[in-house]
């Protein structure tokens, strides 16, 4: 009777870690591989419901199942130990048997810091048009979350202990959206009648937040875990950020009269015809100026007296 193979996880034996001393083991992208079929299995979910509503009110499904398909590609990448540069850590608190160097090289992937750069910004913009937000306080919360993931990146490629200096541009930037979040979302969602869903919501996505930064601190930052215990720190937090938060927030988003809250409109085609008209409509033509509008009257007079003396 021919034996059976099983062939298991061997992402990190064909995309080997050469190169770096904290690496990524088969454990870790087992974890992430559960991670990345999470994140593909909500992006379904979101994108097949989104066709259950009628198409002028898809926007909060369909930006959902954006940043859900963009954290798909990111865990996608990571599990197959892709995405990511060999930087030597500025401690030495992991270890490794056959280390060649002190402080060792650890494994940095930057596609993670890709994937929050494109998907966080998604998750500010539903918030924002659910609780009618203005444009001014959008942009400056979307620029204080790129300010902490940018931060972040720059701060984990570096070796020394300036890396430290771009932490704190990545707090800075944490504190600053937390205000937004906790004060002009939340007031802007009372204003709304939206107050359970706005309480709700900044104060679970503030927390989340808020620990990025203390991930970061224990794995980039002083290398105090081992890649594949960062992994589930990030991977744990994705998740509730993205699918929990962002099923959260679709229940409350659900049901709600897109007419009275003036987002129907999103419906229309971007590019269209002021002539077009759709099948069965009435048919209303006007003049667009005063000057039209007075040449058809002169002609409208020409054409009814074709015999008026010259």
């Amino acid at each position: 009777m021919p034996a059976l193979f099983i062939r298991g996880n061997d992402a990190v034996v064909i995309n080997n870690s050469d190169g770096s001393d904290f690496h990524l083991t088969e454990h870790g992208s087992d974890w992430l591989w559960a991670a990345f079929s999470v994140f593909a299995l909500s992006t379904l979910c979101s994108a097949g419901l989104s066709y259950t509503k009628p198409r002028a009110e898809r926007l909060f499904y369909n930006i959902t199942s954006l940043a859900l398909l963009i954290m798909s590609v990111s865990y996608f990448t990571t599990a197959a130990n892709l995405g990511w540069a060999p930087v030597q850590a500025e401690f030495n608190h992991v270890t490794v048997a056959d280390q060649a160097t002190e402080p060792g090289f650890r494994q940095v992937f930057y596609v993670r810091f890709i994937g929050w750069f494109l998907a966080f910004p998604l998750v500010i913009i539903n918030y924002a048009t659910l609780f009618s937000l203005d444009w001014s306080n959008v942009f400056f919360t979307i620029a204080t979350q790129w300010m902490t993931v940018l931060g972040l990146l720059i701060g984990s490629v570096i070796q020394s202990t300036y890396k430290w200096g771009y932490f704190t541009f990545a707090t800075v930037g944490f504190f600053l959206e937390a205000v937004q979040l906790l004060w002009f979302f939340r007031r802007s969602a009372i204003e709304t009648d939206f107050a359970k869903a706005g309480c709700v919501v900044t104060s679970l996505a503030t927390l989340l937040l808020m620990l990025y930064p203390i991930a970061w601190a224990l794995s980039y930052g002083g290398n105090v875990i081992q890649p594949d215990s960062e992994a589930v720190f990030f991977g744990v937090l994705d998740i509730c950020f993205f699918v929990i938060l962002g099923a959260v927030f679709l229940y409350f988003a659900n049901g709600i009269d897109f007419t009275a809250h003036g987002i129907a409109t999103l419906g229309r085609p971007v590019l269209h015809r002021s002539s077009y008209v759709r099948p069965g409509a009435a048919t209303v033509s006007a003049p667009a100026t005063k000057e039209a509008a007075l040449d058809n009257r002169h002609s409208g007079e020409t054409a009814a007296d074709p015999h008026q003396a010259v």
